[in-house]
């Protein structure tokens, strides 16, 4: 049985280890991490900001990168998350090691990512005139909730994945409709009001708002909307420490059928 501190130590070597390999890969090396998530913006903003007018929203640039920025974390973490359990089987078959360490590897390693693409979010705040004020003070509670509610989500669908194989291509699909849904690049109070209250069930989407109210518009964390988030947070904590309590000894059998 690994101990704490073993298990510890093993999670950061991964950590490193992954992430140094990563960006072996590419002449660019780690600039990737920022590359990628820059040319995202650059085909939103075309498609939405240019041909579909999304320029008349105040402070457009800005309040597209603070949607842009909290999606890019949250679907690359949820993607890799998914199949880490699977990419590990030959660890899996050649000892015995607690399936968490695999989605823990991967939500930190995302996480890590995060930090340097978050350079990009502030840089593109201050170039649009938006000083840093006393509410930007809030943004790493933000960051937390977001880290928290990827490690739930990750934690659970990371070792019921490798059971159901389709779920991959569900979770795929599921994912696009939440960034439709979460007012990445529209601001959701242009919909009819009669959709506006099912759009704000969305989770994410409360969460994105929370980006743009801390750090365009000013204003205080919506405590209603990060408690009603951090519930989700709560119900995936529960989902996936009964998950891996019951599925840990028979995952090893899995991905080799």
């Amino acid at each position: 049985m690994i101990k704490s501190k073993q298990f510890r130590e093993l999670v950061l070597f991964s950590v490193r280890t992954n992430l140094k390999a990563e960006v072996s890969k590419y002449a660019l090396s780690y600039l990737w991490w920022i590359i990628e998530p820059a040319l995202h913006f650059f085909i939103l903003y075309a498609v939405f900001g240019v041909f579909f007018g999304g320029n008349n929203t105040p402070n457009f640039i800005p309040f597209l990168f603070c949607g842009i920025i909290p999606w890019f974390w949250f679907s690359k973490s949820i993607a890799n998350g998914m199949e880490c359990i699977i990419k590990g089987r030959q660890i899996i078959r050649d000892t015995y090691i607690p399936k968490y360490f695999f989605p823990t590897v991967s939500i930190i390693q995302d996480a890590i990512k995060e930090l340097f693409v978050l350079l990009i979010l502030i840089a593109v705040l201050l170039v649009s005139g938006l000083s840093p004020n006393k509410m930007w003070r809030l943004l790493p509670i933000i960051l937390l909730l977001q880290f928290l509610l990827i490690a739930s989500i990750v934690y659970f669908i990371s070792i019921i994945v490798p059971y159901f194989l389709d779920l991959k291509h569900i979770i795929t699909t599921l994912l696009q409709i939440i960034m439709f849904g979460s007012g990445t690049f529209y601001d959701f109070k242009t919909m009819p009001e009669a959709y506006q209250d099912i759009f704000l069930l969305n989770p994410f989407a409360l969460l994105i708002n929370l980006y743009r109210d801390v750090l365009i518009y000013n204003k205080p964390i919506n405590l209603s909307d990060f408690m009603y988030i951090f519930l989700f947070v709560l119900i995936f904590g529960i989902l996936s420490f009964i998950a891996h309590k019951l599925l840990d000894k028979e995952v090893p059998k899995v991905p080799f059928r």
